[in-house]
Order: C-alpha cells, then structure tokens, then sequence
C-alpha cells in the first residue's frame, strides 16, 4: 500500500494533469485561428519557431522557481572545519528529527598544529585542579588551547566550537 501511495499515485496524477494540459492545448490551437483570422496567413515554420520559444521561456521559469525553491530551505551542512585559538578542528554534523524536538549531534575532532592528525585527551594535574589537554600520539606531544597566555581546558574549548557550529547552521 506504501508504495501505491510513493509511486503509482503521484505518476497517475501527472499523466492526468499531462492529459488535460494536452486537452487544453489541442482546443487552443484549434481556436486560435479562429480568433485572430491573420495567423491563417503565417508559415507553419513561424509557428514553430513559436512553440519552441514559449517552451523555452517555460523552461526558464520553472529553473528559476526551482533555483528559489532550493534556496529557501534551510542550510544544513554534514561537516565543518575551522580554528580555535592556534589548533584547527573538523566537526561532523548529524541532524535527528523527532516528533517533539529537532536534535543536532556534532562530533570534534581536534587536530595536532604539525601533523594534521587526530588529537585524543590527556589528563593533567594541575596544583588545584584536573584538566584535559589534547594530546598527538604521532609527535607525542601535549597541544594546550591558548587565548592570551591562558590555557582553556579542552572540555570549555569543545563547548565553545559546537556553540559556534550551533550558531552557524539554520535548524
């Protein structure tokens, strides 16, 4: 029943509607000589020339429209990429729509300033606090977020990239 309702009705509803436009139209030449007894008198390759214009003209509006229609919709992309502070990151996007609530789930990755590989977390001991810093296993290096000297734990710099992404996408 899924697919009488997917396929085989939209296909009947075009054909009809293609059937009466070819109604329609077959009536309208028909008549149009009737109407404007001069068009008697033209060659039938100026009709034509006629018909394929004002298709290409119908040809034209309907790109337009579609050119619109696509534009209007909402931005949506799968991925994203930028820089925070001094270390690039690449984000996937993944948007679930539920019944009650639209969800957007983004994945970060962070990646290492020399190699341009994926950054995992380490844990560091500071004297009055535990933070994460990302970490290169290729350089094997620790990679700090800077702003102006400080080091921003990874968590707080994570958070801040998706609002940014959050910000940057039309939901």
């Amino acid at each position: 029943m899924n697919y009488i309702k997917q396929h085989i009705i939209p296909m009947a509803i075009a054909a009809l509607g293609s059937f009466v436009v070819y109604i329609l139209l077959s009536i309208f030449s028909d008549m149009l000589p009737v109407l404007l007894p001069s068009l008697k008198e033209i060659a039938v390759v100026v009709y034509i020339k006629m018909i394929l214009l004002l298709i290409a003209i119908i040809l034209i509006l309907v790109l337009i429209i579609c050119a619109i229609i696509n534009k209007s919709k909402p931005h949506k992309p799968r991925a994203m990429s930028g820089k925070f502070h001094n270390i690039e990151w690449s984000a996937e996007i993944e948007y679930r729509e539920g019944r009650e609530y639209r969800d957007v789930r983004t994945h970060i990755v962070w990646l290492c300033p020399k190699y341009k590989t994926p950054l995992s977390l380490k844990q560091m001991d500071a004297p009055n606090a535990k933070y994460h810093t990302l970490y290169c296993s290729k350089c094997k290096k620790t990679h700090d977020v800077e702003n102006k000297g400080e080091i921003i734990p990874a968590e707080n710099a994570d958070m801040t990239v998706r609002r940014e992404i959050l910000k940057n996408i039309d939901i």
